[in-house]
């Protein structure tokens, strides 16, 4: 059975260990999943982002955001990435499979590593046979300054995949907003990273 990753209300509808980060969801949504039961193929090529990874020549996955606060139950966006469609002529349903996905809520920095914690505490109890890392660190990837700084937790399973929160706190500068970042990635997806 899958468990839902509702951390805002810190709420399982049935919490089990797990060692496969399939059997979590962000907003209904699991990695494995292929994103047309959720989405349209219209609603997806919408959304797509050409923007992402255009510096990296092998284009094998594209990234897909989904601002929707009326469909989403605990996020204000959600970003999954699946098999690039441009390089099929006709994709199959399998084609769609969601290989990695980002619940994102808009929050104060303090108060979000506070929410990070507690997500933490949650999946440390609930996953099993993984490796933890803490970072706090500046975000010098979109933030060259080094005047903005992410809080980072880092899940690696025996698999290779991996989960993540991550608390963003954007300088004044960058206009960017404060936030907080769940996502979980397979192994495929973080070594292509």
């Amino acid at each position: 059975m899958k468990t839902f990753l509702t951390f805002f209300v810190l709420f399982f509808s049935s919490l089990v260990f797990a060692d496969d980060i399939s059997d979590f969801q962000i907003e209904r949504m699991s990695i494995g999943d292929s994103l047309l039961d959720y989405f349209s193929v219209s609603e997806i090529k919408k959304k797509t982002i050409t923007s992402y990874y255009k510096n990296k020549k092998d284009k094998s996955f594209i990234a897909i955001e989904f601002y929707n606060p009326k469909k989403f139950l605990e996020y204000d966006a959600v970003q999954v990435h699946i098999p690039n469609f441009n390089k099929y002529t006709q994709m199959k349903y399998r084609d769609y499979e969601i290989v990695h996905i980002v619940g994102q809520k808009i929050m104060e920095y303090n108060e979000c590593k506070k929410k990070a914690d507690e997500i933490d505490n949650i999946l440390s109890n609930t996953f099993k046979g993984f490796d933890k890392r803490y970072e706090e660190k500046p975000s010098l990837d979109l933030d060259p300054t080094g005047d903005s700084i992410v809080y980072a937790i880092w899940f690696t399973f025996q698999s290779g995949d991996k989960g993540f929160i991550n608390c963003y706190d954007w300088s004044e500068e960058k206009g960017y907003v404060d936030h907080l970042r769940v996502g979980l990635m397979t192994k495929d997806f973080n070594d292509w990273l």
